[in-house]
């Protein structure tokens, strides 16, 4: 169908004619006796659109042709709807698909580059040994311990040692969920993996190593600044009473370690803590993990004008 024939349909008092002595083409009248041809024809050659709605980053014409040689945009992969250009790989999904954030360009991974990889292994094993052997010297000497000042030092060297056993195990699991478990395939997977048991667990862990060996380094530093101010105090030897009292600060440095690395995920502090939520992939309305703020817009476009309040994660759900 020549091009100046097409679109009949929806301009039937167009009129004809000869543009530059080469080839023909229609115009409608505008107003009184001004006609105007600004009409892009899709590929179709079933529709005409003007001119104002190509690459805007809507299918107009139905077959994508107004959008596909334009140079503003980014198509998503399976969806096939177009996004600006600017919104590609910039750290938010907005395809559905997620083809936007999952690409040649900026494809993610646990770790995004080679030397991370080599160090979480080498850190991670590293530190995995070192701390074992260190442990088990130290608990050897610890049942020695012939006076009070060794007994505290040592169980705190434990303790620091303990918290960076940990933060070893850490690495080495974030390694091999990296670079066994996922591989390739992290990009579309990390929502699943953001929010699973698993992931949780590994931070939990990783925030008790650290806490551990914060906290003991820090009670070591006190204690050995408060002996250095008594240096002439002898002292004194080691006793049941004194072997439970330091027990009972090394559970207690544990237990503010574990309390702080659990808070975070606890259901009932998570209006605190939690940035994002996550939807089922056939929930179209939201992609990746949308903001509260972000779900107030939507839902206030939705239902229409809402109460000025703030929505809580346990009323999201719901």
């Amino acid at each position: 169908v020549p091009r100046y024939e097409v679109c009949q349909d929806q301009y039937p008092d167009r009129v004809g004619t000869l543009v530059n002595n080469e080839y023909l083409a229609f115009f409608t009248r505008s107003h009184g006796d001004v006609f105007i041809n600004r009409y892009f024809v899709c590929d179709n050659k079933i529709k005409c659109i003007d001119y104002s709605k190509v690459c805007d980053l809507v299918d107009d014409c139905g077959d994508k042709s107004d959008e596909l040689n334009c140079t503003n945009h980014f198509q998503c992969t399976k969806s096939g709807h177009f996004i600006p250009k600017t919104k590609k790989c910039d750290g938010s999904f907005n395809c559905i698909d997620l083809s936007d954030e999952c690409n040649e360009s900026c494809k993610k991974e646990i770790l995004q580059s080679g030397v991370l990889k080599g160090l979480a292994w080498f850190m991670g094993f590293s530190a995995i040994i070192a701390n074992l052997i260190i442990m088990i010297k130290s608990l050897y000497t610890l049942q020695r311990s012939k006076n009070s000042v060794v007994l505290v030092n040592k169980s705190l060297v434990i303790l620091i040692s303990l918290g960076d056993f940990l933060v070893g195990c850490y690495l080495v699991i974030i390694a091999i969920y990296d670079g066994l478990v996922y591989k390739d395939t992290y990009c579309e997977r990390q929502m699943g993996w953001l929010t699973s048991t698993e992931c949780s667990v590994i931070g939990v862990l990783s925030t008790v190593g650290a806490q551990v060996s914060l906290f003991s380094m820090t009670v070591l530093s006190f204690i050995r600044v408060y002996f250095i101010s008594n240096s002439k105090k002898i002292p004194g030897k080691v006793t049941w009473i004194k072997s439970l009292q330091v027990l009972a600060g090394v559970v207690t440095l544990v237990l503010i370690s574990i309390i702080i690395a659990i808070v975070p995920i606890l259901d009932e502090l998570e209006d605190f803590f939690v940035n994002g939520v996550t939807h089922a992939r056939d929930l179209k309305i939201f992609i990746g993990s949308p903001d509260k703020d972000d779900i107030t817009r939507v839902l206030e476009a939705y239902y229409g004008r809402m109460k000025t309040t703030t929505l809580s994660w346990y009323r999201i759900h719901e």
